[in-house]
């Protein structure tokens, strides 16, 4: 496939029932993967001794993954989503009857166009896996390059771009066309809660710290509860950095009296003693926490509320994701 070489070539199917079994994944985000993908099989693995390519420093290996859609009308989130679940670098390919696109999801979902999936090539370019890697992304994405900004950087500066477009376009009073902005990002703004003592709880808590830590999860996720402990650990760092870690259980929404029990139990049980808050569902936090695909999802949030970055999936209790998140709130802090 994609005119890559044969040796990198193999058939693995990725069960969905396995996907939605290891990330908790809600019955809501089961239902928005089957209304759109069919199956999903790895087709290709890049690594050095495949395709005698040196490893980079960031990427060391990538895969290529099928995705059989059942309509081209698919959501993009969804792709995104299993970009985030899998721990690997992944090339989409998504198909749909004869024709197909490549996506890659990288701070965002690129892709390509719709085009017979016999004509789509790619071509692996670079001096090392690291590079190669890049110009993939490079001919995802749209916009004028910068050779002397870093491949983040002129993704971040693209976004600006286009949000830039979008906002001109808003003011201009003969377009009909609303900025369509994502609000997600402020969906702490204005917030108002209770802790699972009853207390009250508002904005107050994000402007107070210089990073929170909002950890999403609900009391039959077993990897959920496998983190709290780390994340206590997390909450004591973070009290010396001027932060600090809350939990939202979506099980105790709405004042649920038997999910607040529960959770309560739960948290003493595993030692956590941090923060954890209710709310109302049809609030806007709560329509957002009802949103997400998998678990335990955890966000940053700044002093204004908003959610900085992109959430991160799967438990802290691992090391590699433990570092992945200092790294996000590191970035935070130094930006103080």
């Amino acid at each position: 496939m994609l005119g890559l070489p044969k040796s990198t070539e193999m058939s693995k199917q990725l069960p969905k029932k396995a996907i939605y079994a290891k990330f908790q994944m809600n019955t809501a985000a089961k239902e928005k993967i089957d209304a759109d993908i069919s199956r999903i099989t790895i087709v290709n693995e890049i690594t050095p001794n495949k395709v005698n390519i040196p490893a980079g420093d960031e990427v060391k290996s990538f895969f290529v993954l099928l995705v059989t859609l059942k309509r081209k009308e698919f959501e993009e989130k969804t792709i995104a989503t299993l970009s985030k679940l899998i721990p690997q670098n992944i090339l989409f390919v998504l198909e749909c009857g004869n024709e197909s696109k490549l996506a890659i999801y990288h701070s965002k979902l690129m892709q390509t166009d719709w085009k017979s999936t016999t004509e789509q090539k790619v071509e692996l370019k670079g001096l090392n896996i690291d590079k190669v890697w890049e110009n993939l992304i490079r001919s995802l994405e749209c916009g004028v390059w910068n050779e002397e900004l870093t491949l983040d950087e002129n993704i971040a500066l693209h976004e600006k771009q286009a949000k830039l477009e979008k906002e001109i376009a808003a003011a201009d009073p003969s377009g009909s066309s609303s900025s369509g902005t994502d609000d997600s990002t402020g969906v702490f703004h204005g917030f108002k809660g209770k802790d699972l003592d009853g207390n009250d709880v508002d904005e107050s808590l994000f402007a107070k710290n210089k990073v929170t830590v909002v950890n999403f999860w609900f009391s039959g996720c077993k990897p959920c509860v496998g983190e709290l402990s780390k994340l206590n650990e997390l909450n004591e760092k973070l009290k010396e950095m001027g932060g600090e870690v809350v939990g939202i259980n979506t099980d105790t929404l709405d004042n649920n009296e038997a999910g607040i029990k529960e959770a309560k139990e739960i948290l003493k049980a595993q030692g956590a003693s941090y923060k954890n808050l209710t709310f109302d569902s049809n609030s806007t936090v709560g329509k957002y926490a009802g949103n997400i695909m998998a678990f335990p999802t955890t966000v940053l949030v700044d002093k204004d509320g908003n959610i900085v970055g992109e959430p991160f999936m799967g438990g802290i209790d691992d090391q590699s994701n433990y570092e992945q998140l200092m790294k996000q709130i590191q970035s935070i802090l130094d930006q103080e």
